[in-house]
């Protein structure tokens, strides 16, 4: 394997899956995550950027690792929307 896949492999999995303990912390504890909606969508729309670049230049490292990246940002985005009501106190 050339040197240049193995450094495109390594990157993708980490740009991709940067915040993957902030969502298994937000899952497990079901409180939303600290990340702002603004963030998690500028990262959204980033990653399916990306894809669409790694689609059109036929690269499939690239567009593996971004559209695993935007399913990870959704499901980050949905633990705000989801636990948002659950932490709430009605006294």
């Amino acid at each position: 394997m050339q040197l240049k896949v193995i450094i495109g492999i390594i990157a993708g999995l980490l740009t991709s899956f940067a915040f993957l303990p902030q969502l298994v912390t937000s899952f497990r504890h079901r409180t939303p995550t600290q990340i702002g909606v603004t963030t998690i969508l500028v990262f959204m729309l980033s990653q399916l950027l990306w894809s669409i670049y790694g689609i059109l230049e036929k690269d499939v490292i690239l567009t593996i690792f971004t559209m695993g990246g935007l399913v990870m940002y959704f499901a980050l985005l949905c633990t705000k929307f989801m636990f948002t009501d659950t932490n709430k106190s009605y006294d």
